[in-house]
């Protein structure tokens, strides 16, 4: 009776947990037109997922996905601009005979794109499993439960994949420090980012001459500290001898100098810290209106277009210039740059959010000055 009155607090599609200090055969949840999705063993209880189906679901449209050739993305393509006309329609992705395949993830962004609700995928690991079809009973049973990934594993078991987070119990007692930067102890892995003590503790300004010690309010993260992070950028990509380096993130930080002096600058690297020895030469005072969160942002994206604009482009008032990506840190500040030297700027955006944003930021900017960088307007501007 319990799971009669659950069933009608719940919508289709919703999802109830029950528990028992017995084992409960399936077919007893089948007779209240609950589906039994997953259970666990908890000490001496067993928790219970069990979803509520009502509505008979429409037989799907199967798309085999493989990474030993990509004819079927077109085939994906046109089965999400059909589901996305008809929210009805069901697209059932699956991949199997591929010990790795890219399909969780696939699925994980193709879910964001019109039409994705109706995306479903399996994953076949099981090398004895039958070949994939919706008359064989191990399939259909589980496509009946209408679950967005569905992973068979070797040992015959259901299930999908999540990110966990574990607790490291070998991690060691932390220290307070005075002088401490951010690395990651495994380049490529974002886990094992962590504080460490740097060696300006050991800092006396007699033994480093034209450096400055500034103490670091804000460092933000540049796109460069991002991949390097992720592994996504080879640090042997790095100009001189940083590749070599221990810790090669942190570009730009504000803060304050050794006089108390509000300060932005850029570094070579090792800027994600508590303190940082600047060069000089490529410190600035941030001005009285910014706030030093602000000024973090400014270094790196404006020294970047200065310097290919002005020292390199030798730009000049009456040129004209042409920005790509113009919303992005550097396209902002080149248009900031160009505008105020009288060069006349063109620009391109993905998205008319970002148009309305650039002409909004930059008021000189008028349509004809924005194309989309998504299709071929570029060559109708003058």
């Amino acid at each position: 009776m319990q799971l009669y009155n659950l069933k009608k607090t719940v919508k289709s599609g919703g999802f109830v947990i029950v528990s028992d200090s017995s084992d409960v055969p399936e077919s007893y949840f089948a007779k209240t037109d609950l589906v039994l999705i997953s259970k666990s063993y908890i000490n001496n209880t067993i928790f219970y997922l069990l979803r509520k189906l009502d509505e008979e679901l429409p037989k799907p449209e199967i798309i085999q996905v493989s990474e030993k050739s990509y004819e079927w993305v077109e085939t994906l393509k046109a089965a999400m601009k059909s589901a996305e006309a008809d929210p009805n329609k069901k697209v059932v992705l699956f991949a199997q005979g591929e010990d790795s395949n890219g399909i969780v993830g696939l699925v994980n962004c193709v879910k964001q794109e019109p039409g994705g609700n109706s995306v479903r995928s399996v994953f076949i690991q099981d090398p004895t499993a039958p070949k994939f079809s919706l008359t064989v009973p191990l399939y259909a049973a589980q496509l009946k439960k209408d679950l967005l990934s569905n992973i068979l594993k070797p040992n015959g078991v259901w299930g999908s994949m999540r990110h966990l987070k574990l607790e490291n119990q070998q991690d060691k007692p932390t220290l307070q420090v005075e002088h401490a930067y951010i690395n990651a102890l495994t380049r490529g892995d974002l886990s094992s980012l962590k504080w460490i003590e740097g060696p300006l503790r050991y800092y006396k300004p007699e033994l480093n001459p034209n450096t400055e010690l500034c103490t670091v309010y804000y460092a933000p993260l540049n796109f460069r500290d991002i991949m390097l992070a992720s592994g996504k950028l080879p640090p042997d990509a790095l100009p001189g001898d940083l590749a070599g380096q221990d810790c090669i993130l942190g570009l730009e930080f504000s803060g304050r100098d050794s006089k108390g002096k509000r300060v932005m600058g850029m570094l070579a690297a090792r800027g994600l810290a508590t303190s940082v020895l600047a060069d000089p030469g490529f410190l600035w005072e941030v001005p009285s209106k910014w706030s030093l969160e602000q000024a973090s942002t400014i270094p790196v994206v404006y020294g970047t277009a200065y310097y290919a604009l002005c020292v390199r482009g030798r730009m000049k008032k009456g040129d004209s210039l042409l920005v790509h990506a113009g919303t992005g840190g550097v396209g902002q500040a080149a248009i900031a740059i160009a505008l105020h030297m009288g060069v006349t700027v063109y620009t391109t955006v993905g998205s008319k959010d970002k148009r309305e944003f650039l002409k909004k930021t930059f008021p000189k900017l008028t349509d004809k000055n924005i194309s989309n960088s998504r299709d071929t307007s570029l060559n109708n501007m003058s």
